[in-house]
């Protein structure tokens, strides 16, 4: 009597390798985008966190000093610093070495956006959020909320509201 031997195939084919291949490059083309977008959306939240408290100091300013520009000696201010706006409100997000929005008045320009009764707050976009769809995000002392710059189709309320 003679036995036959069943020969066993171990592994995969090179096609089957190739199409698991296939639909782990079409699932990491539709995740990736959506999963970058999400990290830059948490920025951007950080970012308005830190300008909300920039702008409750700001008020607090007012309501102590009666203006937004005072400093507590009653000499004039020359920036957010000299009113004694924390250093950590600076920049956004507060804790950590990373830097991706800086706060500022409006163009960076103190004198201009930051007067007795007004003041105008942007956070603009700095490092590997530079090329942020919203751009810089903008405050003034009346809660208005705007965007300045490119802001790539998006609106306030897309920006500021997500």
């Amino acid at each position: 009597m003679r036995l036959v031997k069943l020969k066993k195939w171990a592994g995969f084919t090179l096609i089957e390798v190739m199409i698991v291949v296939v639909i782990i490059g079409i699932l990491a083309s539709v995740a990736l985008p959506s999963y970058f977008e999400h990290i830059r959306r948490g920025r951007r939240a950080d970012a308005k966190a830190v300008l909300l408290q920039a702008v409750q100091f700001m008020e607090r300013v007012h309501t102590e000093r009666g203006s937004y520009i005072l400093k507590s000696d009653n000499t004039t201010a020359a920036s957010l610093t000299d009113l004694g706006l924390p250093d950590k409100l600076l920049k956004a997000p507060i804790e950590g070495e990373a830097k991706y929005y800086d706060i500022q008045p409006l163009g960076n320009d103190f004198s201009t956006n930051v007067t007795a009764n007004t003041f105008a707050l942007q956070a603009a976009p700095s490092g590997a959020q530079a090329g942020d769809v919203c751009g810089t995000l903008t405050i003034t002392n009346a809660g208005v909320k705007d965007l300045e710059g490119e802001a790539s189709g998006k609106t306030v309320d897309d920006c500021w509201n997500r």
